[in-house]
């Protein structure tokens, strides 16, 4: 298999005093004009907010300020390089094919956070521990929601959040979990289901509008690059006319996981399955397939 591009990244961030914004420059090399993005999660912000690149001969440079270490993603069109900047010299060598892997230098906030996730090597009994131990690290939320989340239940994570203070409360993804939390308890078994908007075959559509009246729903969230989506949503699609069938992909959404129906019903992967009845209340959430089937023309939830 061809090996794709590596991408050289050169972050040069000026010192300044620290309660005043610093300066940085982020120079790409070896990328596609046009195709290269820096994206920064401002905790102000919900939002990324994306730098305009400006050439220098054959690189991409990107300027800047930040007020604090702070959330970044290099963006290219093979993968997505996430680092935080913050008011010294970095430089990071992007390898398009294993960015979480580049190798960086210089910076105190991506070298003290590369070598935690080393130590913890994936456990998650050891990430917990170092959010305990360094409540108000500006990364803490960040180790929380990437690799922490997905694997501990709900009232773990409300813990942990609760745990938070100090600069660690006033970083993006602090705010996007505090979200996720409100989303989620909104979203209890018997409530009714939120409205929201999602893209499909280039046209935009409101959730309300599709809901049964007369059956029970299925609402698949996926991808068309998630093999185990497109196989879930052919399933879900032979039930008809037992039960209406929804099939909402990201991917036509250009915010991907940050789309509208992922926020509204606190969606952290896919495929996710939600079943609202034809009285548009939440039935069930993250449902698997093989725990639906119809009978007697009726959807029945496996126990």
């Amino acid at each position: 298999m061809r090996r794709l591009p590596t991408l050289a990244v050169f972050l040069f961030i000026t010192m300044t005093v620290a309660a005043q914004p610093s300066s940085f420059s982020v120079v790409v090399t070896n990328a596609p004009a046009g195709k290269t993005r820096l994206l920064i999660y401002d905790p102000e912000y919900l939002t990324p907010r994306e730098v305009q690149p400006k050439m220098a001969k054959e690189d991409i440079v990107f300027t800047g300020k930040v007020k604090e270490p702070t959330y970044a993603e290099i963006v290219s069109p093979q993968a997505i390089m996430p680092f935080f900047i913050e008011n010294s010299a970095i430089t990071i060598k992007y390898d398009a094919t294993r960015p979480d892997d580049s190798p960086i230098k210089g910076s105190r906030s991506n070298s003290m956070l590369r070598y935690q996730l080393e130590q913890c090597d994936g456990r998650h009994d050891c990430m917990i521990k170092y959010v305990s131990d360094n409540p108000q690290s500006t990364f803490a939320a960040y180790m929380i929601d990437r690799y922490i989340s997905h694997n501990v239940d709900v009232a773990t994570l409300q813990q942990l959040l609760d745990h938070l203070s100090g600069a660690a409360t006033k970083t993006w993804h602090y705010r996007k979990l505090k979200n996720r939390m409100k989303a989620l308890a909104t979203n209890t078994d018997g409530s009714t289901l939120p409205s929201f908007m999602f893209e499909a075959d280039k046209k935009t559509f409101l959730i309300d509008t599709l809901l049964s009246d007369s059956c029970d729903n299925i609402i698949l969230v996926g991808a068309t690059w998630c093999r185990q989506c497109m196989e879930a949503a052919a399933t879900i699609k032979s039930y008809s006319p037992a039960a209406r069938p929804i099939v909402i992909n990201i991917d036509n959404d250009k915010r991907i996981w940050d789309a509208p129906v992922m926020q509204k019903l606190g969606i952290e992967h896919i495929p996710f399955i939600v079943i609202v009845d034809k009285d548009h209340k939440i039935v069930a959430r993250d449902i698997r397939v093989w725990e639906m089937k119809i009978e007697d023309s009726h959807l029945i939830i496996r126990n």
